[in-house]
């Protein structure tokens, strides 16, 4: 029979006495054995004080030989901890958000619930199955994947390390192959042409159908994301004596964290674009879009942001959005063709390259981090410059010998 134990600091133990034997015991809980019971590590000694020592001795060791100690805490409680104390001080505010949602949404809910230490290969691969078959996209699936192998190569790094091996690692990742190509929404040239008149067309007494119906010519003539739009300011981005547009910045909408926060969202500005590349592009400007600029300044040139509200206050991306399909359904196109802001910017591209502009020229136009987005992206207009291009080669055979031949008799 033991008496009562007497604990050290969390997570370092407990010594008690046991009076049949007449010993004390130093127990220390070193994790998870794959059957899910605790791995209870023990020493004996013939006093109290000597029981201590040796306990003290036995988990400095385990320490010291990388031996984990810390995995009965389940996997949502690991990989949350890994979000706030490490990827928080190395993403963006918006992209840490993302990176939160993919942890909260598609980890946590089929992995969270597992002890640490019992997390296997088969685990993360049977929560990849469960995402696909829930209609989760390729690229939802991969960041998944790539939250949870982040997570577990940065527990072998950090000292004393906080896992024994990364199960990601023998996984099989998704192949982008095996999911159904996304949709790209885009308009044609016809359709385009409508959507400008349209936003620019006047009631017979001169009045704007749209006061800011500008800024659909301006998206669809430059390509610009909506949160680059937002931000743009005249003095900063705008050189109408050059024909010339900027991108700096951008606008996003991120959690606010603040413990005293009224709102749950704040919109800020921040001081980079998407990618590298898409920072401190230059775009030249059309005639239809340095026309908008001219026109959209004489109504909104007071304030300093291009795309203003009446007094003065920057447009958000709702209210934009807003516009952009209101003018698309003016514009008598069908209701499952009233795509939205994004859908410009793609109208922009594949027009482009509709027109034989050079893939890598488009690429840094709309700002990809590399030539292969822009490519795979629009890999639906490379396939027909491809068969154009192709067509176009000079004919070098007669036509009568390219006439089909006759079927052959069958023999009597």
């Amino acid at each position: 029979m033991a008496t009562a134990k007497k604990k050290h600091e969390q997570g370092e133990g407990s010594v008690y006495y046991v009076k049949k034997l007449d010993v004390w015991v130093g127990c220390y809980i070193a994790g998870v054995k794959p059957n899910g019971q605790p791995d209870r590590r023990t020493v004996r000694a013939k006093t109290e004080k000597e029981a201590h020592r040796k306990l003290k001795d036995l988990v400095d060791e385990l320490k010291k030989t990388d031996y984990v100690y810390v995995q009965h805490d389940t996997f949502a409680v690991y990989i949350t901890h890994w979000l706030n104390t490490v990827k928080r001080m190395q993403l963006k505010e918006r992209s840490y958000d993302r990176l939160e949602q993919t942890v909260t949404r598609d980890v946590i809910p089929y992995i969270g619930h597992i002890q640490l230490a019992n997390v296997t290969t088969d685990d993360i691969q049977q929560m990849l199955a469960d995402l696909r078959d829930a209609g989760r996209a390729y690229s939802s699936i991969k960041k998944a994947f790539e939250a949870v192998n982040a997570s577990f190569k940065w527990g072998l790094a950090v000292h004393p390390p906080k896992v024994k091996y990364n199960p990601a690692t023998a996984v099989a990742r998704p192949n982008k192959k095996v999911f159904p190509p996304s949709d790209i929404r885009f308009y044609s040239a016809e359709e385009a042409r409508l959507i400008s008149e349209t936003a620019l067309a006047k009631y017979k007494c001169g009045t704007p159908w749209y006061p800011l119906g500008e800024l659909v010519v301006i998206l669809l003539n430059t390509g610009i994301r909506l949160a680059e739009a937002t931000a743009l300011q005249w003095d900063r981005d705008i050189d109408l004596d050059n024909r010339l547009l900027y991108v700096h910045k951008t606008v996003v909408t991120v959690r606010n964290r603040s413990s005293a926060a009224e709102k749950k969202y704040v919109t800020k500005e921040q001081d980079s674009t998407k990618s590298v590349a898409g920072q401190d592009r230059v775009i030249p400007l059309n005639d239809d879009a340095y026309y908008a600029l001219v026109s959209l300044k004489a109504k909104t040139g007071k304030s300093p942001y291009v795309f203003a509200t009446k007094d003065g206050t920057r447009k958000s991306a709702r209210d934009i959005d807003k516009i952009v399909r209101r003018v698309e359904v003016r514009a008598g196109l069908p209701e499952e063709k009233i795509y939205g802001p994004h859908a410009l910017r793609h109208t922009f591209a594949t027009l482009l390259l509709s027109n034989g502009t050079d893939i890598k020229l488009v690429s840094e136009l709309l700002g990809h981090a590399d030539v292969g987005i822009t490519y795979n992206t629009y890999i639906h207009v490379m396939k027909e410059q491809k068969a154009k291009a192709v067509a176009s080669l000079p004919n070098f055979i007669p036509i009568k010998t390219k006439e089909a031949p006759a079927e052959d008799q069958q023999a009597s």
